[in-house]
């Protein structure tokens, strides 16, 4: 009977383990939008990122075949604000492309471009990952946020040109459908600001136990339920 107990508490552990997720900006970017969790797209000025729920607006279209040897404008970055994904790690310019990291950039208008991460079910969220100037020559620097629609900034950061990366580390519980924003917009001007931005998502998995593993609950305690009443006779 002992044996019997201990499979069924490791089978219900290893069903309630399945219930985590996990998210990846670069290995989840998709030809749509959303994409997933993720959605692409811009806010128009800093002020803006008080109101992001209202105020996001949707790329049309976003930039998925930046690789090796294409047109540096028509295939990594074009529009007033960009989000693209590099297909392998490599240098057009003065633009420094590198596996898992989106390329970010915003526009001479004061556009900022922006990622969101869209909770799929209420749960405690974990973010980690980084920002990294990938532009070799630098203008001015860049500005990037991380923010709830609701306008509360999670956290808001001046990068220098050329400079180390600042890293994203942080856990934070979400309604379902409820949004964190990463947006990066020009500090001065807005040439040589292609930023790096590396994010991964993982999430408890706690949130709500699945039907099967409610099921298997219940069927175990019924089974332990009737050994019992064997050995009873």
């Amino acid at each position: 009977m002992r044996t019997y107990i201990r499979t069924v508490v490791l089978c219900l552990s290893t069903s309630i383990a399945a219930l985590a997720s996990s998210y990846s900006a670069w290995g989840d970017f998709g030809n749509t939008n959303p994409s997933g969790a993720w959605k692409y797209g811009s806010v128009a000025t800093d002020g803006s990122v008080g109101a992001l729920d209202s105020a996001f607006v949707a790329m049309p279209t976003f930039q998925a075949n930046c690789t090796s040897g294409g047109g540096f404008k028509a295939d990594c970055w074009s529009g007033p604000a960009s989000i693209s994904r590099p297909n392998g790690s490599f240098q057009p310019g003065t633009n420094l492309y590198t596996t898992d990291y989106l390329n970010l950039h915003p526009y001479f208008d004061g556009t900022m471009a922006v990622l969101a991460f869209t909770a799929p079910a209420p749960d405690v969220y974990t973010f980690t990952g980084e920002w990294a100037y990938h532009d070799v020559v630098g203008g001015t620097g860049v500005e990037i946020w991380t923010a709830l629609g609701n306008g509360t900034i999670l956290d808001h950061n001046t990068m220098p040109a050329v400079s180390g990366p600042i890293a994203i580390n942080f856990s934070q519980a979400l309604t379902g459908g409820q949004s964190v924003y990463f947006v990066l917009g020009y500090a001065g001007e807005w040439t040589f600001d292609s930023t790096g931005l590396k994010l991964d998502v993982s999430d408890t998995g706690t949130a709500s136990p699945e039907p099967g593993s409610m099921l298997l609950v219940g069927l175990g305690a019924a089974a332990v339920w009737l050994k019992r009443r064997t050995f009873a006779r």
